[in-house]
């Protein structure tokens, strides 16, 4: 794969998929803006990527928050020069059923998990459109098929993450194109003490 001369933003960079994400982008080429609310841990991304020779910038934001994501994708222009490529991949999730899981914390599982993924679509397109078009992936999950035990909030949203693909692709393609992916359980350090 050969990404020299593409932009990129990756959500959730700090850790897990969107560090190895980042990286891989960087190892292949691209110029990567990687967001997360963890500064540190945005600061070991940037730093691997950088010692590796590659170019990368972080950019602390809450996705959830329109501003913020407005923001970060002005930082991929003010930097880089535009985008080309966007994978929305922050995370959250507490467990709980529909009897005893807080309001807010569907509140927050949803906006991360779904409502940033729209508002990254929404603010990336027009500058992929202006770069001469682009790509967006959409970290879903097998939640999106298989419901899992005190996981309702998850399971919504990531079952709401297919919808929004199909959508996004279907009023976008073909200059952006749009696709999702849906991996199983992998050892992260969300995963420690499951």
């Amino acid at each position: 794969m050969n990404l020299i001369g593409k932009i990129a933003i990756v959500t959730g960079g700090a850790s897990g998929i969107g560090r190895a994400t980042a990286v891989m982008m960087a190892e292949y080429g691209a110029r990567v803006v990687v967001t997360d609310l963890n500064e540190s841990g945005l600061a070991q991304t940037v730093y691997l990527i950088t010692e590796a020779g590659g170019q990368a910038t972080a950019c602390v934001a809450d996705v959830s928050q329109n501003d913020q994501v407005a923001g970060m994708v002005q930082c991929s222009t003010d930097t880089y020069g535009g985008l080309h490529i966007l994978h929305n991949n922050a995370y959250s999730n507490v467990l709980g059923t529909a009897c005893d899981l807080e309001e807010a914390d569907w509140d927050r599982t949803l906006e991360v998990c779904l409502k940033a993924l729209y508002l990254g679509c929404k603010h990336a397109i027009p500058v992929m459109h202006a770069s001469g078009g682009g790509a967006i992936i959409n970290t879903a999950s097998v939640h999106s098929h298989v419901a899992f035990r005190n996981h309702i909030a998850y399971d919504a949203a990531k079952g709401g993450v297919i919808g929004l693909t199909r959508s996004v692709a279907l009023d976008f393609g073909p200059g952006v194109r749009v696709n999702a992916v849906l991996p199983g359980a992998i050892l992260t350090a969300a995963w420690e003490g499951f």
